[in-house]
């Protein structure tokens, strides 16, 4: 509880509203459908009467819903919403299931922005990898102490190659770099802060994504100066992964540190 406190208020600070949204959801709202079935993510499924429903595996579904509902001007923009989900569900095998590290239920702190253009997305993108790094160290990880990854479409990387430079120069020691050629996700680009533990199993702690579909997907948009509807690029972050992970990972760090 203690940390669940601690990171609201840091996203608190950065800006952030908190909201609530439901945790289980119609399986055939055409928005959702469609980002289902080209993500699947092993969500839990059921029915009620002749109905299928999911549990959320992240807070998107809700809080894309509440914000398609919405009349957003230009000038709210950047706009950040925040929920702390208690809790978000994936269907792992038994296999997979370890300690605190992989769950089945987990508490994830999950801010969205929206951003009216591409360089307000790369502003806020660069102030999210800053608020990522600043959560970390405040749980007493340093950039020494996680490996980087940053992954992105060769377009972008050509045309914006000075902000990922930008990105690998705070951190201050190699990432790793992954370039596609197109992209198969809604994200470009993303970055991961991964945590290698004492065993060698590596998970990812913090992540930011810039979304360029689900906007258009679930029919999100702002009014720009010339009164016109825009899409907005969105912004996925977590600024600290799960908080189960952090209790497993920043326990670890500590047995390293004193021995």
């Amino acid at each position: 509880r203690l940390l669940e406190r601690w990171v609201g208020m840091r996203v608190a600070e950065y800006g952030a509203m908190e909201v609530e949204t439901p945790v289980m959801y119609d399986y055939h709202h055409p928005a959702l459908k469609d980002y289902l079935e080209r993500f699947p993510a092993r969500q839990y499924t059921l029915k009620s009467g002749k109905r299928k429903f999911f549990l959320r595996f992240s807070a998107c579904f809700g809080q894309f819903l509440l914000l398609s509902a919405s009349t957003i001007s230009y000038r709210q923009l950047p706009l950040r919403m925040y929920e702390l989900t208690r809790y978000s569900f994936r269907l792992e095998q038994s296999g997979e299931l370890s300690g605190l590290r992989r769950l089945r239920s987990f508490t994830m702190p999950d801010m969205h922005t929206l951003c009216r253009d591409l360089e307000q997305a790369k502003e806020e993108f660069r102030r999210q990898f800053e608020l990522s790094i600043r959560c970390l160290e405040e749980l007493g990880f340093s950039t020494a102490d996680y490996e980087t990854g940053i992954r992105m479409t060769r377009g972008f990387f050509e045309q914006h190659r000075e902000f990922v430079q930008e990105l690998v120069q705070r951190v201050g020691r190699p990432v790793l770099l992954e370039v596609w050629d197109r992209r198969y996700a809604y994200f470009d680009p993303k970055f991961e802060f991964n945590f290698v533990d004492s065993s060698g199993r590596a998970s990812a702690l913090s992540t930011v994504q810039m979304d360029h579909e689900n906007a258009e997907r679930y029919g999100i948009f702002y009014i720009d100066e010339r009164n016109q509807r825009r899409h907005p690029i969105i912004l996925h972050c977590s600024p600290t992964g799960s908080i189960e992970r952090c209790l497993l990972y920043t326990s670890d760090a500590a047995d390293d540190g004193e021995s």
